[in-house]
């Protein structure tokens, strides 16, 4: 079966973030989970300019595909381009046929290793790891244009106060790795994420922490999860 994950994220109720960095995202997912691998994530990302494309795994051909939408140029129609069954299997799922309203972008050519996932179907992942301490699953995830390691490790159950109340939460911590002349490095600092101890499981709370300062995401009350500016102390997301 096909899980179709979709995630919107918006700083229009932020002031502050709206003044500096506006943004609007809106992500959708369409990947096999007992796989586990992807098989296609649209993406449309408005911060200075629109950007809206779709990223294509074809695991008959071992082929990765991107394709700008609504691009000036225009290219044959989805049906043309895919094979008959992947493109059925998609738009059962949900996916639009976007027509020649498709654009190819040259770099997404690669062959993608054998359970890609894009970034949402990695959270989904995430999501149904076995919630044991000291767990860790190596996954490679995608954003078209290159391949990325990443090692998520279950660190332990905690109380958080979230924006929905007090919760019981599984910590976790989320780490990218990319290869420099041979040699894995950190692609960037662990993302600390807080999975519900429950059996919907769902994202409480994502931490990241930047030179500027930390960036945390929090699920808000009866909507969709949000950005908040909250500070929170350096032992709050320090590595175990």
């Amino acid at each position: 079966p096909i899980v179709r994950a979709q995630l919107t994220a918006s700083s229009a109720a932020y002031p502050l973030v709206e003044q500096f960095y506006p943004y609007r995202y809106d992500f959708t997912s369409y990947h096999q989970g007992s796989w586990p691998r992807s098989l296609a994530f649209e993406r449309r990302k408005q911060t200075s300019r629109l950007r809206h494309d779709l990223l294509l795994l074809n695991w008959e051909g071992a082929a990765l595909w991107r394709f700008g939408i609504d691009d000036a140029e225009q290219s044959e129609p989805l049906s043309s381009q895919l094979p008959a069954a992947m493109f059925k299997t998609l738009l059962v799922a949900g996916l639009p046929d976007y027509g020649v309203q498709l654009k190819p972008r040259p770099e997404g050519q690669a062959p993608p290793p054998e359970s890609t996932l894009d970034r949402l179907a990695l959270l989904q992942q995430i999501r149904a790891l076995p919630l044991l301490p000291d767990t860790s699953e190596d996954l490679t995830v995608t954003d078209g244009k290159e391949f990325i390691h990443y090692r998520v490790t279950v660190i332990k159950r905690e109380l958080i106060q979230a924006a929905a109340g007090s919760r019981s939460a599984w910590k976790i911590r989320v780490e990218g790795f990319e290869s420099d002349h041979g040699e894995e490095r950190f692609r960037h600092r662990p993302v600390y994420i807080w999975i519900s101890d429950d059996q919907r499981r769902l994202p409480l709370r994502f931490v990241i922490r930047h030179a500027v300062g930390t960036f945390t995401v929090e699920m808000q009350p009866g909507s969709a999860i949000q950005s908040v500016a909250n500070a929170i102390s350096v032992n709050e997301v320090k590595r175990h």
